[in-house]
């Protein structure tokens, strides 16, 4: 149901450009989903099966080529330390459970706009707007 309701979000929201959303089902999947082809933005939760979204960020960070790709934590848990925890995985902006599209939206297009590295965007797609979203089924 939260993946569904996070695409749904996504391709529905009124923008120019529509981004693709593509989904997986745990962190392993969706490191494999990385590979050679980076997407604009990563959408994560925390809770995942196989491995959760603070080790899928740890991974991306480690990799160079994807060392300075946003990263969008979703988590339930709303607390100072589960954000900190966030951040020191490595992750470029953190959304609380439960929100509405507007909120992820916002998120995502602020996480966006920030992206200044020339680098990166010689490396992501830039155009289609891709974005893979991670949640558990």
């Amino acid at each position: 149901m939260a993946k569904t309701f996070v695409r749904h979000a996504v391709e529905a929201h009124d923008r120019e450009v529509r981004p693709q959303c593509h989904l997986r089902v745990d962190g392993v999947e969706a490191l494999a989903c990385l590979e050679g082809n980076l997407p604009d933005l990563v959408l994560l939760d925390v809770n995942m099966p196989r491995m959760d979204g603070y080790e899928v960020c740890r991974e991306i960070r480690s990799n160079p080529a994807a060392q300075n790709l946003p990263v969008v934590m979703i988590s339930g848990k709303d607390g100072f330390f589960d954000k900190v925890w966030g951040r020191r995985a490595g992750t470029t902006g953190y959304v609380t459970k439960p929100f509405g599209p507007e909120t992820l939206m916002k998120a995502l297009e602020t996480t966006l706009s920030r992206r200044v590295d020339p680098k990166l965007d010689a490396t992501s797609s830039g155009t289609n707007g891709s974005l893979v979203c991670e949640s558990p089924a």
